[in-house]
């Protein structure tokens, strides 16, 4: 390693031969080596790219749909004050796991990637489109309801196409500790 130096980036180990002046090229550089990273303390499916990718995007997706989830909650309780009406949203969000199984073969149907931006889009939309009403003070119950049940559908198409390209991003021998981390 005397004329080697070892950089980590990104979970990648690049290693850069140092060279004399008369082996690198016009800019001063030596070559560049992409060498394979032993991270034996991460599960073997976050060593992927394009699971790390799938996952840390679902997770930021998850983290947004739970704070959503308490907001309809909270504007709901501030513009009614009625547990009844409160307990409306979640009625509405849960109606959609019957259809589950159609949620599997649109999944299955289509692009799983174009399904996963289609819906990420359609929620974002849904979900300024209640910010603007809110903003504006002109936000009704029924908006709120409606905003529940278009991200409850995006999530019944989201959440198979989202399994399934789990699935395609690891080798079978790695698809259920895959599973078990989403």
């Amino acid at each position: 390693l005397d004329n080697t130096r070892v950089l980590d980036v990104a979970g990648e180990v690049v290693r850069r031969d140092v060279a004399g002046p008369n082996q690198t090229d016009a800019n001063g550089f030596g070559h560049f080596v992409i060498v394979q990273c032993q991270m034996a303390w991460m599960p073997a499916p976050l060593r992927r790219r394009v699971f790390r990718l799938l996952w840390f995007g679902w997770s930021v997706s998850y983290a947004g749909t739970a704070l959503q989830v308490l907001a309809q909650t909270w504007l709901i309780a501030v513009l009614t004050g009625t547990a009844l009406a409160v307990a409306g949203s979640p009625i509405i969000s849960g109606l959609p796991l019957l259809l589950l199984p159609l949620g599997g073969v649109v999944a299955d149907a289509y692009d799983r990637r174009r399904l996963l931006l289609l819906g990420q889009v359609v929620g974002g939309l849904a979900t300024a489109g209640v910010a603007v009403l809110v903003a504006l003070h002109r936000i009704d119950v029924w908006e709120i309801y409606a905003w529940a049940g278009v991200n409850a559908l995006v999530s019944l198409v989201s959440r198979p196409a989202f399994k399934a390209l789990l699935a395609d991003a690891v080798p079978q021998a790695e698809a259920r500790t895959a599973m078990a981390l989403t």
